[in-house]
């Protein structure tokens, strides 16, 4: 059985974009790592702190202690200092308090 020319040339050109495909995707293996790692290293000129939190934060709190200490809601980087500009429902800030302050 004879395989003609064309064929040939077709499965051959077929082969090479696959495996260009494949050896591009690999280049870019992990687009959240570099972003993480640009972001560590940008941290200081960007936005002032020394280096971005290591994790999140695990802060629990009760609604009695959240509205005693409310700054305690939030984990800041070394270097970052919060204060709260509304606590509680007598500050009437409506549903976007979470936006209130970026």
């Amino acid at each position: 059985m004879r395989v003609s020319r064309r064929r040939f040339v077709v499965v051959l050109v077929v082969l090479t974009f696959v495996l260009a495909a494949g050896a591009a995707v690999a280049a870019f293996d992990d687009w959240g790592l570099e972003q993480q790692t640009q972001l560590e290293n940008k941290s200081q000129p960007l936005f002032g702190v020394g280096q971005p939190l290591t994790a999140s934060s695990k802060a629990s709190l009760s609604k009695e202690q959240a509205l005693a200490k409310p700054a305690g809601l939030v984990t800041l980087a070394k270097g970052l200092e919060a204060s709260v500009v509304a606590a509680g429902a007598e500050d009437n800030v409506g549903s976007n308090a979470d936006q209130m302050v970026l």
